[in-house]
C-alpha cells in the first residue's frame, strides 16, 4: 500500500515539474492534454531549456555586477541576476511563441541572430570567472606596454616642443634684429674705446704729436670720441629696447607641456572593460563556451524548426481560426446596426435641416438689405480716405525726389564762391567749360576742374597744384571741399 502511495506521489510532482516547463514553454496546458504524449514531452523539453538559459544568465549577470560595484554587498548583483534572467527568460519565451505557420525558416533568420547575441552576453560574464588568472596576467601585460607608450609619447612630445620653441625664438630674435643690433652695438663699442683710449694718450703725450697738453689735436680727438661715445649710446639703446620686447614676446609663449595627463594617462586600467577586452585577446579557448552557450539559447528554435506542423499547432490554430470568425460576426452585425442607426438619424435629420436653413436664409435677407445703405456709406468713406492718403503720399514723394535729385546733383558751375576758413581772400569760379579762376588776395590765376567721381569728387589744377577733393555737406549756399583731411568751407557770394 505504501509502495503505490509513493509512486502516485512521484507522478504527482512529475506532472507539476512537467507544468511548470510548459509554462517556461508559453504552451497552453489545456490544448496539449488533448494531443499525444509526444506532444508533451517537447514543449517539456523545450519549456527546460528556456529555464536553464534564464539561470545561467542569473548567475553570469549576478557575477558581472560585481566587476561595476565591487564594494557592494551581495543584494544589489543579485536584484540585478533576477531582472536580468526576466528579461532573457522574456525574450526566449517570445521567440517561442512567435514561431508559427509553414513559413518558419523565415522566422527563424532574425531569432537566430537574437539567440547568438544573447548568448555571447550570457556567456562573457562566466568566461570572465572561468578565465580568470589568464585575463589578470594579459591585463598587466596591456598595461606595461600601455605605461611604456604614454612614456615613449611624452618624451617625443617633450622633444618636439623644445624644437618648435627653439624655432619660435629664432624667429623673434629675426624678427627684432637682435642679431644685426648686437654687432652694430659691439662695434660702436670698439670704437668707443679706440678713441678713447686715442684720447687720452694724446693728452697724456704718449702717442700722436707726443706733446703733453690738450691741444688742437686732442680737440679733434675729443670730438671724434663724442660722437663714437653717442653712436655706441643710441646702440645700446636700440638693442635694449629690442631685447625688452624679444622677452615680454617669448614670455607669453605656452609653457612646455605634455597633452598627457599624468594623474590620468598613467593609471592603470583594471574595470569590467578591460577584463572583457583581455578576455578577447586571449587564445580562442573561451569561444567554445560561447559557442555552447549560443547553441544553448538556440535549442528551443532549433526544437520549433526540426518538427513539422505539430497537432498542438493544429488545434491551437483551429481555436483561433474560431475566435477569429466569432469576432469578426460580431464585428458584422455591429456594423449593420450602426449604419441602419445612421441612416435613421440621417433621414430624420434632413427633414430639420431643411426648416433650419430656409429660416436662416430668410434672417440673412432681411439683414443684408437693412444694411446695404450703410454699406455703400461705408464704401464712399473708404474711397475718399484712400484718396487723401494718395495725395498725401504723392506730395512726400516728390519732396523726396527733389531732394534727392538736389543732393545727388551738386551745381558748383557758374558761380563765384569764398573760401570762409582761410585768413587770405580766396575765390573759386568753376566755369561750365571746365575752366576755373582761382583768385588769392586779389591775384587771379587761370586753371582747370572736372568731375572725377561723378557728382562726388572734383580734380583741381592749376600751375603749381593738382588735387582731388571730395564734397561735402553740399547745398545751394555751402560746400565743403576735403583732400586728405584738410577741408576748405566754400560760401556762395
Amino acid at each position: 500500500m505504501s509502495i503505490l502511495n509513493s509512486k502516485r506521489q512521484e507522478v504527482k510532482q512529475s506532472n507539476k515539474a512537467q507544468d511548470f516547463f510548459i509554462w517556461c514553454a508559453a504552451a497552453d496546458k489545456e490544448v496539449l492534454n488533448s494531443c499525444p504524449s509526444s506532444e508533451r514531452t517537447k514543449y517539456n523539453i523545450i519549456g527546460a531549456s528556456i529555464f536553464m538559459t534564464s539561470l545561467m544568465a542569473f548567475i553570469s549577470g549576478s557575477y558581472f555586477l560585481t566587476f561595476v560595484f565591487p564594494e557592494s554587498s551581495y543584494i544589489l548583483p543579485i536584484f540585478f541576476g533576477f531582472v536580468w534572467a526576466f528579461l532573457i527568460f522574456t525574450l526566449d519565451r517570445s521567440i517561442v511563441v512567435s514561431m508559427k505557420g509553414d513559413n518558419k525558416w523565415i522566422q527563424a533568420i532574425s531569432r537566430f541572430i537574437l539567440a547568438g547575441f544573447i548568448g555571447i552576453v550570457v556567456a562573457t560574464p562566466i568566461e570572465l570567472r572561468i578565465f580568470k588568472n589568464e585575463i589578470e596576467a594579459k591585463i598587466i601585460e596591456i598595461n606595461l606596454k600601455r605605461a611604456t607608450d604614454i612614456e615613449r609619447i611624452k618624451n617625443d612630445n617633450t622633444e618636439l616642443e623644445e624644437q618648435r620653441k627653439s624655432k619660435q625664438y629664432e624667429s623673434i630674435r629675426k624678427k627684432y634684429n637682435l642679431e644685426k643690433l648686437e654687432e652694430e652695438e659691439n662695434k660702436t663699442k670698439i670704437d668707443y674705446d679706440k678713441l678713447d683710449k686715442q684720447r687720452i694718450q694724446e693728452a697724456e703725450g704718449t702717442a700722436g704729436t707726443g706733446k703733453v697738453g690738450k691741444g688742437p689735436v686732442y680737440a679733434e680727438k675729443l670730438a671724434s670720441f663724442g660722437i663714437a661715445k653717442k653712436n655706441w649710446e643710441d646702440a645700446q639703446k636700440a638693442l635694449n629696447n629690442a631685447r625688452k620686447k624679444y622677452d615680454d614676446e617669448i614670455s607669453g609663449l605656452p609653457k612646455v607641456s605634455n597633452n598627457n595627463n599624468p594623474d590620468e594617462s598613467d593609471k592603470d586600467v583594471d574595470g569590467a572593460e578591460a577584463r572583457v577586452n583581455a578576455l578577447y585577446q586571449l587564445s580562442g579557448m573561451h569561444w567554445f563556451i560561447t559557442i555552447l552557450f549560443i547553441l544553448i539559447e538556440c535549442l528551443p528554435v532549433l526544437s520549433k524548426l526540426m518538427t513539422k506542423k505539430s497537432s498542438y499547432e493544429e488545434v491551437l490554430n483551429q481555436i483561433e481560426d474560431k475566435i477569429m470568425c466569432e469576432q469578426r460576426e460580431l464585428q458584422s452585425v455591429r456594423h449593420t446596426l450602426t449604419h441602419e442607426n445612421l441612416k435613421r438619424a440621417e433621414e430624420a435629420g434632413h427633414l430639420s435641416g431643411e426648416v433650419f436653413l430656409q429660416k436662416n436664409k430668410d434672417k440673412l435677407d432681411a439683414e443684408l438689405k437693412a444694411n446695404r445703405v450703410i454699406l455703400n456709406k461705408i464704401a464712399e468713406c473708404q474711397q475718399e480716405l484712400a484718396l487723401m492718403a494718395l495725395e498725401k503720399w504723392y506730395d512726400k514723394e516728390k519732396e523726396r525726389v527733389e531732394a534727392n535729385y538736389i543732393k545727388s546733383k551738386p551745381i558748383l558751375e557758374n558761380i563765384r564762391w569764398r573760401a570762409t576758413n582761410l585768413t587770405d581772400a580766396i575765390y573759386f569760379y568753376f566755369n561750365s567749360s571746365g575752366e576755373l579762376e582761382y583768385t588769392e588776395n586779389g591775384t587771379t590765376e587761370k586753371g582747370s576742374w572736372k568731375f572725377v567721381n561723378p557728382d562726388r569728387e572734383i580734380e583741381i589744377e592749376l600751375s603749381k597744384v593738382k588735387e582731388i577733393y571730395t564734397l561735402h555737406n553740399f547745398s545751394i549756399e555751402n560746400v565743403d571741399l576735403d583732400s586728405r583731411g584738410t577741408i576748405i568751407h566754400l560760401s556762395r557770394v
